[in-house]
């Protein structure tokens, strides 16, 4: 068992394990639907049940990328302890999550089309869901 007699040495994993909380917490949040105005890009407000079922796919995406982020801070908290490889290991830890993890939220088809379904059943609560509609998200549909 290590002894933490040193405030130098305690305080970065005393911060680190709280963040890594935060995270842990914060990711659980979005998973349950909760916290949507604190995701950057989905802050807006779903009218009708349709539109708050696909918001929540949305934020339960967002909520698994932030959960996997937290065992990569915790890791360069506990670097201070061990060696400078795990901050190392954390550091392109946390990197890869980010990197990957915004490239599935920002390329698959399940969560376009649940972005594009939100924000037309937020804006039309009768909207008529058309097959071609959600297949080019970008595109305008009047």
């Amino acid at each position: 068992m290590v002894i933490l007699a040193d405030i130098s040495t305690s305080l970065p994993i005393i911060i680190a394990g709280l963040f890594a909380l935060f995270l842990l917490v914060l990711g659980i949040l979005l998973m349950f639907g909760k916290g949507g105005k604190f995701v950057s890009g989905y802050n807006f407000e779903a009218k009708g049940e349709k539109a708050k079922k696909y918001e929540r796919q949305l934020l339960s995406a967002t909520g698994i990328l932030i959960m996997l982020l937290a065992p990569g801070v915790a890791l360069i908290g506990i670097s201070v302890l061990y060696s400078a490889t795990l901050l190392w290991v954390g550091f392109g830890y946390s990197i890869f999550v980010v990197i990957v993890g915004l490239l599935i939220i920002n390329k698959s088809p399940r969560l376009q089309r649940a972005e594009f379904l939100a924000r037309k059943y937020s804006e039309n609560p009768s909207y008529q869901e058309n097959e071609d509609d959600w297949k080019h998200p970008t595109r305008r549909v009047k």
